[in-house]
């Protein structure tokens, strides 16, 4: 299963962050995060959490890790918002010729009066 793994750091300077799938910074918590798989008990497996810290560190040389998190991802499927009822208004073919002999009496009114 997919989960991320957060890792805090001490400070909000822009650091030199490794190349890892889903990297995401957040400079307010001072931490990144990134995917990895993890366990039933969330605990990060495989290589990519190990490697992904060792690059950091050695990209960042005397910049100390405060805390290492993961948690899973939710796998609940996401529903589609319900479409919004939308009417159209449709003129009748009624509406439509008696604003047209409108216009033509109109414009021969307009004719006689000048």
């Amino acid at each position: 299963m997919k989960g991320r793994v957060y890792v805090y750091v001490p400070t909000n300077k822009k650091y030199n962050y490794p190349k890892v799938e889903g990297l995401l910074y957040n400079t307010q918590e001072k931490r990144f995060s990134f995917l990895s798989e993890v366990d039933a008990n969330g605990k990060a497996i495989g290589e990519t959490a190990g490697k992904a810290i060792r690059d950091f560190q050695t990209m960042n040389p005397g910049v100390g890790i405060i805390k290492v998190e993961t948690k899973p991802i939710s796998t609940t499927t996401t529903q589609t918002p319900p479409k919004a009822n939308v009417t159209t208004t449709q003129t009748n073919a009624k509406e439509k010729s008696g604003s047209s002999v409108l216009l033509v009496i109109a414009a021969i009114a307009a004719g006689f009066f000048f």
